[in-house]
């Protein structure tokens, strides 16, 4: 009765050991323990358009860590890998992920999210095998990339919230390795500082253009009147920070800024006598009311009479800027034209049209 008992009791102080073995095989390389830091964001502020897509990065930045940690480790140890994960005050958004894949944290702004990755643009957390420790000799590992992670802000829904990201809401960098299943922290990261965003959009007065009287032999004779000076007016505007995002500086891959921009488009409420040529046709009379006009169309155009095309995405042309409460102008002219192989016959002559401004 009493020998089985005193066996399992051997057992598991063999155990118990040969764990303890384990946990001991590797240590740290440099002094101190493990590495904790803080560091700060960069920028300040970055606008956020309301049409920019979603899914859209809207801020990136690296952080180059000072050191890249090693460890050394006892002959024999195999079963090492590399471990970075992230300490969050939220979960990961439900069914979320980025073409990067991976999990994608709230922040206190709706509609902005954020997600850690590495040197090699994977996302955080994940596990990456090192080189195992052969032979009767010790062995140190200094893995690559332990000294650089990025910072991705991303676009995760249509309507985002305008403020201040705080830097306690984002996720704490954790790196360590695993050895034979223990884990040993060489670097924590915290972030700091706050990240403003603009997401406002301009105030746009309704837009009223008299073309004026003109006599049927004006077209018989011409074919359209004058032009006449017209735009679209952009009040109240945010300022216009840009933002940023992967991409190329001088053929390497780094981060770049994203300038911001207005388009527009014009649609016309009526079937258009020609989308390409910007010509608009005239809204009929009211039963009972005078008829309209025939055979005569508005055509819009850029400021330089470059006619322009309906129902399509256009340049502004506008130089935005980052103060606060700007104005702007897109300027534009219309004109009365006579169709092609149409009779032109007298009565009113008024179009509509549905402007819609664009904000990246």
């Amino acid at each position: 009765m009493f020998i089985p008992i005193g066996i399992r009791y051997a057992l598991a102080w063999v155990v118990a050991l040969a764990s303890g073995t384990a946990m001991a095989s590797c240590e740290l390389v440099e002094r101190g323990g493990l590495i904790q830091s803080t560091l700060a964001l960069r920028a300040v502020q970055i606008t956020v358009g309301r049409d920019i897509a979603v899914g859209t990065e809207v801020y990136r930045q690296v952080f180059n860590l000072a050191g890249n940690p090693a460890i050394r480790c006892a002959p024999g140890v195999d079963d090492i890998s590399v471990r970075r994960s992230v300490e969050t005050p939220s979960a990961a958004i439900p069914g979320y992920q980025t073409r990067a894949g991976g999990s994608v944290y709230p922040t206190n702004l709706a509609g902005i999210g954020v997600q850690i990755l590495d040197a090699d643009n994977r996302p955080f957390p994940s596990i990456t095998r090192s080189p195992n420790c052969p032979g009767s000799e010790g062995c140190v590992l200094r893995n690559q990339g332990l000294d650089k992670f990025t910072l991705s802000f991303i676009k995760v829904s249509a309507n985002v919230e305008a403020g201040a990201i705080s830097s306690a809401t984002l996720p704490t960098v954790l790196i360590s390795y695993d050895i034979r299943g223990q884990q040993l922290p060489v670097r924590k990261v915290r972030l700091s500082g706050l990240l403003r965003v603009a997401s406002q959009t301009c105030r746009t007065p309704h837009v009223q253009v008299n073309l004026g009287r003109h006599p049927i032999s004006e077209f018989e004779h011409l074919g359209y009147t004058p032009w006449q000076d017209f735009g679209i007016a952009l009040n109240q505007c945010p300022g216009f920070h840009g933002y940023y995002s992967a991409g190329a500086v001088g053929g390497e891959p780094g981060v770049v800024l994203n300038p911001n921009k207005v388009t527009f488009r014009i649609d016309p409420t009526q079937p258009a006598v020609s989308n390409e040529e910007g010509i608009l046709s005239l809204t009929p009379g009211l039963q009972g009311a005078v008829k309209a006009a025939q055979g005569i169309g508005v055509q819009i155009a850029q400021e330089s009479a470059q006619p322009i095309k309906l129902s399509a995405l256009l340049d502004s042309g506008l130089s935005l800027q980052s103060n606060e409460g700007g104005s702007y102008l897109i300027r534009l002219k219309a004109r009365y034209i006579k169709q092609a192989n149409a009779v032109a016959q007298s009565g009113p002559a008024n179009a509509t049209v549905t402007f819609t401004i664009n904000y990246q």
